[in-house]
């Protein structure tokens, strides 16, 4: 028996609306946590982000920090490990640059395919994008289990220990 024409068109639009729903999804996110208009730095990050993600690739490649975090946000998972291991994380501003970097590119690939790649990492560079992307999530509102699951920093105020 062969499938009817609305079946087929049917079948394509529900495959369509479903690959627009994570593209919306990922829109929704990065609207929220970098917003066009805003007083704060995320407006300037998302400017930067808007020139140089959804363009042509950098010139340089992978060699450059931005290069590793381009080529991570298509989906290169080599690009992602040499970004998390990228000096730059320990530098000045350019520590806090690498922060939100981490933060779009969990927006972006998601929470299973970003903590499968994070799960490859050792403890110590888990921890590091642990505490970049934890202290930028609202967490309430934003939820990533896979990833969090991942590291052990938590941002904001602990619970009281009860005393032994």
């Amino acid at each position: 028996m062969r499938p009817s024409f609305q079946f087929l068109v049917f079948s394509a639009g529900l495959v369509l609306a479903t690959g627009c729903a994570t593209r919306s999804e990922f829109e929704q996110l990065y609207d929220h946590y970098f917003p066009k208009r805003s007083v704060y730095v995320e407006r300037v990050y998302r400017k930067s982000f808007d020139e140089t993600l959804f363009g042509p690739p950098p010139p340089e490649g992978k060699s450059s920090r931005m290069g590793q975090v381009y080529y991570a946000f298509h989906g290169d998972d080599s690009a992602f490990h040499a970004f998390v291991h990228h000096p730059d994380q320990d530098r000045g501003h350019y520590g806090e640059e690498w922060v939100y970097e981490c933060v779009v590119l969990l927006l972006k690939l998601g929470d299973d395919h970003f903590s499968r790649l994070l799960a490859l990492e050792d403890r110590t560079t888990r921890e590091k994008v642990g505490v970049a992307i934890d202290t930028r999530i609202d967490f309430k509102k934003h939820h990533f289990p896979k990833t969090r699951a991942l590291y052990h920093f938590r941002w904001g105020p602990r619970e009281p220990q009860s005393p032994d």
